[in-house]
């Protein structure tokens, strides 16, 4: 029986664990447009995706 491994940031009290992605991501840009924040990092095309 294989146990499905989940990464959870948030704590569940107001606060987030760090990495709040699991995985490798490189060259994070983090843009913001007014109140939202997105987050883009380097990886292979096709496509960009946005987090």
């Amino acid at each position: 029986m294989f146990q499905e491994l989940v990464h959870k940031a948030d704590l569940g009290n107001g606060y987030c664990q760090n990495p709040v992605l699991d995985g490798d991501y490189a060259d994070p840009a983090v843009f913001r447009d007014g109140d939202t924040y997105y987050l883009t990092v380097s990886q292979n095309p096709p496509g960009l995706r946005i987090y």
